[in-house]
Protein backbone atom coordinates (compact mmCIF):
# COMPACT_ATOMS: atom_id res chain seq x y z
CA UNK A 1 0.00 0.00 0.00
CA UNK A 2 1.08 3.25 -0.99
CA UNK A 3 -0.74 5.89 0.16
CA UNK A 4 -3.17 5.82 2.75
CA UNK A 5 -5.97 8.54 3.49
CA UNK A 6 -7.47 9.39 6.99
CA UNK A 7 -10.94 10.90 7.25
CA UNK A 8 -10.42 12.29 11.67
CA UNK A 9 -13.50 13.63 13.88
CA UNK A 10 -15.36 13.52 16.44
CA UNK A 11 -16.20 9.62 16.53
CA UNK A 12 -14.02 8.17 13.60
CA UNK A 13 -10.37 8.11 13.91
CA UNK A 14 -10.12 10.54 16.39
CA UNK A 15 -6.60 8.87 17.39
CA UNK A 16 -5.24 7.68 14.30
CA UNK A 17 -3.54 10.94 12.74
CA UNK A 18 -1.93 11.54 16.42
CA UNK A 19 -0.38 7.65 15.84
CA UNK A 20 0.58 8.34 12.36
CA UNK A 21 2.45 11.42 13.24
CA UNK A 22 4.18 9.71 15.92
CA UNK A 23 5.03 6.95 13.91
CA UNK A 24 6.55 8.94 11.36
CA UNK A 25 8.69 11.51 13.51
CA UNK A 26 9.82 7.94 15.61
CA UNK A 27 10.79 6.69 12.55
CA UNK A 28 12.73 9.30 11.42
CA UNK A 29 15.08 9.15 14.49
CA UNK A 30 15.84 6.09 13.50
CA UNK A 31 16.08 6.84 9.84
CA UNK A 32 16.44 10.02 9.20
CA UNK A 33 15.89 12.09 5.60
CA UNK A 34 18.41 14.22 4.28
CA UNK A 35 15.80 16.56 4.80
CA UNK A 36 12.54 17.25 6.63
CA UNK A 37 10.00 19.43 5.39
CA UNK A 38 7.11 20.79 7.83
CA UNK A 39 4.56 22.70 6.02
CA UNK A 40 1.97 24.81 8.15
CA UNK A 41 0.44 28.04 8.03
CA UNK A 42 0.15 27.79 12.03
CA UNK A 43 1.91 25.74 14.06
CA UNK A 44 2.38 25.09 17.70
CA UNK A 45 4.67 23.29 19.86
CA UNK A 46 2.16 20.44 20.55
CA UNK A 47 3.59 16.80 21.49
CA UNK A 48 3.70 14.13 19.15
CA UNK A 49 6.02 11.22 20.88
CA UNK A 50 4.39 9.75 23.77
CA UNK A 51 7.33 8.42 25.92
CA UNK A 52 6.49 8.76 29.16
CA UNK A 53 7.12 5.37 29.73
CA UNK A 54 10.49 5.73 28.10
CA UNK A 55 9.31 3.70 25.23
CA UNK A 56 11.94 5.03 22.54
CA UNK A 57 15.03 4.72 25.39
CA UNK A 58 16.41 2.60 22.84
CA UNK A 59 16.16 5.26 20.14
CA UNK A 60 16.96 7.62 21.62
CA UNK A 61 18.04 7.18 25.89
CA UNK A 62 18.08 11.31 26.39
CA UNK A 63 14.48 11.97 25.77
CA UNK A 64 12.90 12.24 28.97
CA UNK A 65 10.27 10.13 30.28
CA UNK A 66 7.34 12.64 29.30
CA UNK A 67 5.87 14.14 25.97
CA UNK A 68 8.20 15.39 23.53
CA UNK A 69 6.75 18.38 21.47
CA UNK A 70 7.53 18.64 17.95
CA UNK A 71 10.50 21.68 18.50
CA UNK A 72 12.45 18.72 20.58
CA UNK A 73 11.97 16.47 17.76
CA UNK A 74 12.93 18.26 14.76
CA UNK A 75 15.86 19.65 17.30
CA UNK A 76 16.74 16.13 17.80
CA UNK A 77 16.26 15.57 13.48
CA UNK A 78 18.63 18.33 12.94
CA UNK A 79 21.31 17.03 15.78
CA UNK A 80 21.11 13.64 13.67
CA UNK A 81 22.02 15.92 10.24
CA UNK A 82 18.59 16.56 8.64
CA UNK A 83 17.89 19.46 7.28
CA UNK A 84 14.78 20.81 9.07
CA UNK A 85 12.74 23.66 6.59
CA UNK A 86 9.79 25.13 8.46
CA UNK A 87 6.91 27.45 6.28
CA UNK A 88 4.76 29.21 8.19
CA UNK A 89 2.48 32.10 7.53
CA UNK A 90 3.62 35.21 9.23
CA UNK A 91 1.01 35.11 11.85
CA UNK A 92 1.73 36.06 15.23
CA UNK A 93 0.64 32.93 16.56
CA UNK A 94 3.76 30.76 15.09
CA UNK A 95 6.16 32.99 16.50
CA UNK A 96 6.28 31.32 20.10
CA UNK A 97 7.02 27.55 18.01
CA UNK A 98 10.07 29.71 15.92
CA UNK A 99 11.67 30.40 19.32
CA UNK A 100 11.11 27.42 20.98
CA UNK A 101 12.53 25.51 18.08
CA UNK A 102 15.60 27.70 17.10
CA UNK A 103 16.31 27.03 21.13
CA UNK A 104 16.17 23.43 21.13
CA UNK A 105 18.01 23.61 18.32
CA UNK A 106 20.75 25.99 19.94
CA UNK A 107 20.82 23.73 22.53
CA UNK A 108 22.13 20.48 20.55
CA UNK A 109 24.05 22.54 18.24
CA UNK A 110 22.14 21.88 15.44
CA UNK A 111 21.12 25.88 14.09
CA UNK A 112 22.62 25.79 11.13
CA UNK A 113 20.49 23.08 9.79
CA UNK A 114 16.92 24.49 10.66
CA UNK A 115 15.41 26.72 8.08
CA UNK A 116 12.02 28.94 9.09
CA UNK A 117 10.81 30.07 5.77
CA UNK A 118 7.92 33.14 6.87
CA UNK A 119 5.35 33.85 4.03
CA UNK A 120 4.98 37.45 4.18
CA UNK A 121 2.00 37.56 1.87
CA UNK A 122 0.04 35.30 4.23
CA UNK A 123 -1.19 33.47 1.01
CA UNK A 124 0.02 29.67 2.30
CA UNK A 125 -2.01 27.85 2.77
CA UNK A 126 -1.22 23.67 2.17
CA UNK A 127 -0.09 21.47 5.10
CA UNK A 128 2.24 18.77 5.01
CA UNK A 129 5.43 16.86 6.45
CA UNK A 130 7.72 15.92 3.38
CA UNK A 131 10.31 13.21 4.03
CA UNK A 132 12.48 11.45 2.12
CA UNK A 133 10.33 8.65 2.07
CA UNK A 134 7.05 9.94 2.89
CA UNK A 135 4.79 12.44 2.04
CA UNK A 136 1.81 13.52 4.55
CA UNK A 137 -0.48 16.29 3.43
CA UNK A 138 -4.33 17.45 3.60
CA UNK A 139 -5.78 20.09 5.58
CA UNK A 140 -4.56 19.62 8.84
CA UNK A 141 -2.41 22.24 10.72
CA UNK A 142 0.27 21.17 13.09
CA UNK A 143 -1.53 22.65 16.26
CA UNK A 144 -3.49 20.99 18.85
CA UNK A 145 -6.14 22.20 17.20
CA UNK A 146 -5.45 20.58 13.89
CA UNK A 147 -3.96 17.40 14.70
CA UNK A 148 -6.46 16.49 17.81
CA UNK A 149 -10.02 18.16 17.62
CA UNK A 150 -10.65 19.28 13.96
CA UNK A 151 -12.56 17.30 11.52
CA UNK A 152 -9.23 16.77 8.78
CA UNK A 153 -8.46 14.83 5.71
CA UNK A 154 -4.58 13.88 6.18
CA UNK A 155 -2.81 11.27 3.26
CA UNK A 156 0.24 9.60 3.73
CA UNK A 157 1.74 8.59 0.69
CA UNK A 158 5.11 6.77 0.28
CA UNK A 159 4.91 6.85 -3.25
CA UNK A 160 8.22 7.87 -4.72
CA UNK A 161 7.48 9.92 -7.64
CA UNK A 162 4.53 11.69 -5.76
CA UNK A 163 7.46 12.15 -3.02
CA UNK A 164 9.70 13.34 -5.96
CA UNK A 165 7.07 15.76 -7.01
CA UNK A 166 6.15 17.12 -3.90
CA UNK A 167 9.64 18.24 -3.04
CA UNK A 168 10.16 20.09 -6.30
CA UNK A 169 6.77 21.80 -5.45
CA UNK A 170 8.20 22.62 -1.82
CA UNK A 171 11.94 23.95 -3.57
CA UNK A 172 9.85 26.33 -6.26
CA UNK A 173 7.41 27.73 -3.87
CA UNK A 174 9.55 28.50 -1.13
CA UNK A 175 12.78 29.05 -2.48
CA UNK A 176 14.90 26.71 -0.37
CA UNK A 177 16.79 23.43 -1.42
CA UNK A 178 17.37 22.18 1.76
CA UNK A 179 19.96 19.33 0.42
CA UNK A 180 22.78 21.66 -0.61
Amino acid sequence: MDRRRIFKGSGRSEREVEVLLQNLLVTEALVPSESLWLISPWVTDIEVVDNRAAGFAGIEPLWPQRWLRLSEILASLAQRGTSIVVATRSDEHNLPFHRRLNAAAAAVGSSELIRIVIDESDEQHEKGLLGDGFFLSGSMNFTVRGVRLNDEVVTVTLDPDEIAQARINMRDRYGVNPDV
